[in-house]
C-alpha cells in the first residue's frame, strides 16, 4: 500500500532509513512523474526519474557549470552520437572524468533533495538488497541528504500539527551530524536541552523565534534523530478532551449514551441550542484540536465521536427525526443491532478479560482463553478483548486456525492499528509460513512505518535461508 505525501511525508521514511540503517528501494510518484531511489544500509546509492529538471545537464546548469546555450549544443552532440550526456562532457574535454563522477552524484543527491517539498503524491519502501543498475554507486549519507533537503521545504504543517502540543526531548548529537548545522542550529539546540516538559507552542513563545524558521529547525533536528517528542501532550486542556473523547467513544461503544447525553442537552433544546452545541463540540473535539499523530488512536475515536455528533444533530434538529428518535426507535434498532453490549455486560466482560489478562501473564492460556471466549461474547466489538484472544490461541498449537481468525477480526475492529497484523506475521512465521509472515509484517509497517520489530522481522525473513518445509496448522507450506 502506497503512503500518500500528505498524511505521511516523504521524509519521514528518511528518518526511519537513516535511525536504522535500512537497505531498500524507495519509489516516488506523482500525476507526472516517477522517481526510484536505491539505498543500502542507510546510505542513499543511486536514483533515477524521469522529470526533465532531474537530468544531469539541468542539474549542471543549476549549479552554474554549463549554461543554457551549451546544453543545448551538448544536447544536440548527445542526440546525433547517442551517446549519454555524461560521456559527451568527458570526450570533449568539458569535464575530467573525477568531475563527471560529483556531477552525477550532484544528480543523484539532487533527485534525493527534490523528494522533501513535494506536497501530493505517494511514496512506497520496499526493504530489499536494491538492484543498482550498472556499477553506479554514490554513497550518499542521509544526514547530508536531510539536511539539504529541508532547507527546500516550505511548508511545516506537518510538523506543527504532529509537535505543537508535546514536549521536545533532546538526544546527543554525534559528531558526523554535529559538522552538518550551522550555528544558528546549534544554539537552537542548545535552548532545547534547557527546556524541560515544555511544549512545543511554549518554546517559541518563549524564544520569540519566527514561526516559520523555529519549525524548520526543530523537524530538522527530529529528522536528524536528535530530536524526539513526548508520546504525551504537556496542554492540560487537551489532555482533559483526549479523556473526554477515549470517555465518549467507549460509552457511544457499548451505547450506554443517546443523543441527548452525547451533546449534552436536554430532550426539550431547541433547533437553534442543538446547533450551538453540535458547533461548540465540533470544534472542541476535532482531531486537528486535540491530536498531534495523524495515525494515532485518538484521531481514529475523534473521528467516530464526530460522526456520531454529526448524526445526534441531523437527528435532533430535524422534526420528523426527533419525534421518531424520541418515541424509541433508535433503541429498537440498537438493540437488533447489539444484542450483548449493554452496559451490564460490558462490566462483567471487563472483569472477565482483566481475571484473563492475569493468566495470560502467568502463562495459564487455557484459562485465558476460556475467559476471553465468554468476554467476546459478550462484548464481540472490544479490540483489546479480541486480540488478547488471539494472542491466547497463538500460545497453544492446536488453536492457532482460531487465533487466525480472531487477530483477523481484532484488525477489523481496529484498521489503524499496527499490532493485530504484527502478531499475524508472528503467527505465520512460527506455522513455517514465511511468506505470509512476511506479507503482514510489511501491512504493519504501511500502517506504522517506526513499527521496530516489524521491520526487524522483515530483515529476519529477508537474511534466513531455505529452510527444511514442517507440517503447518493451517495446512500449507510457504
Amino acid at each position: 500500500m502506497a503512503n500518500l505525501t500528505k498524511k505521511h511525508p516523504v521524509p519521514l521514511i528518511f528518518k526511519k532509513i537513516h535511525k536504522d540503517n535500512l537497505s531498500g528501494e524507495l519509489v516516488v510518484k506523482g500525476e507526472d512523474f516517477s522517481k526510484k531511489l536505491f539505498l543500502s544500509k542507510g546510505t542513499l546509492q543511486f536514483a533515477v526519474s524521469d522529470l526533465i529538471q532531474d537530468r544531469l545537464g539541468e542539474v549542471l546548469c543549476r549549479e552554474g557549470k554549463l549554461d543554457k546555450e551549451q546544453l543545448i549544443m551538448l544536447n544536440r552532440m548527445r542526440e546525433k552520437t547517442g551517446n549519454k550526456l555524461g560521456k559527451v562532457l568527458v570526450d570533449h574535454n568539458i569535464l575530467k572524468r573525477s568531475e563527471l563522477f560529483n556531477a552525477l552524484r550532484d544528480q543523484v543527491k539532487a533527485i534525493g533533495v527534490s523528494t522533501f517539498s513535494l506536497v501530493s503524491g505517494e511514496w512506497t519502501f520496499t526493504t530489499n538488497i536494491p538492484q543498482i543498475p550498472g556499477d553506479q554507486k554514490y554513497e550518499i549519507e542521509l544526514d547530508e541528504l536531510i539536511a539539504a533537503g529541508n532547507k527546500t521545504v516550505a511548508d511545516f504543517s506537518y510538523y506543527k500539527k504532529r509537535f505543537n502540543f508535546r514536549a521536545p526531548i533532546t538526544l546527543p548529537i554525534p559528531e558526523h551530524i554535529g559538522k552538518l548545522l550551522s550555528s544558528d542550529e546549534i544554539k537552537f539546540y542548545i535552548k532545547l536541552t534547557k527546556c524541560h516538559s515544555v511544549s512545543s507552542e511554549e518554546i517559541l513563545s518563549i524564544t520569540n523565534s519566527p514561526d516559520k524558521l523555529f519549525w524548520q529547525q526543530i523537524s530538522l533536528l527530529y529528522l536528524l534523530n536528535i530530536v524526539d517528542f513526548t508520546d504525551f501532550r504537556v496542554d492540560s486542556k487537551v489532555n482533559r478532551n483526549i479523556e473526554a473523547v477515549n470517555d465518549l467513544h467507549e460509552k457511544l461503544q457499548s451505547y450506554s449514551i443517546d443523543h441527548y447525553q452525547l451533546l449534552e442537552l436536554k430532550n426539550t433544546a431547541s433547533v437553534s441550542e442543538v446547533a450551538d452545541k453540535y458547533f461548540s463540540f465540533s470544534k472542541e473535539f476535532h482531531p486537528d484540536a486535540i491530536n498531534t499523530a495523524p495515525d494515532s488512536k485518538v484521531k481514529e475515536k475523534s473521528e467516530y465521536v464526530l460522526k456520531k455528533a454529526k448524526e445526534a444533530f441531523e437527528t435532533l434538529s430535524n422534526e420528523d427525526k426527533k419525534k421518531a428518535y424520541d418515541s424509541g426507535d433508535h433503541k429498537k434498532k440498537a438493540d437488533r443491532d447489539t444484542v450483548n453490549t449493554r452496559p451490564g455486560f460490558s462490566k462483567k466482560a471487563r472483569v472477565l478479560y482483566l481475571r484473563a489478562h492475569n493468566h495470560y501473564k502467568e502463562k495459564k492460556y487455557y484459562d485465558a482463553v476460556r475467559l476471553l471466549t465468554e468476554a467476546v461474547g459478550l462484548d464481540p466489538k472490544r479490540y483489546s478483548y479480541m486480540l488478547l484472544l488471539g494472542l491466547s490461541q497463538t500460545r497453544i498449537p492446536s488453536l492457532r486456525p482460531l487465533a487466525e481468525k480472531n487477530l483477523l477480526k481484532a484488525a477489523e475492529i481496529e484498521p489503524w492499528n499496527a499490532d493485530p497484523l504484527f502478531y499475524l506475521g508472528q503467527l505465520y512465521w512460527t506455522e513455517n509460513l514465511a511468506k505470509k509472515a512476511e506479507k503482514y509484517f510489511r501491512k504493519a509497517l504501511e500502517i506504522n512505518m517506526e513499527h521496530t520489530f516489524a521491520a526487524k522481522m522483515i530483515r529476519e525473513i529477508e537474511k534466513s535461508s531455505k529452510k527444511k518445509q514442517r507440517f503447518s496448522m493451517f495446512g500449507k507450506k510457504s
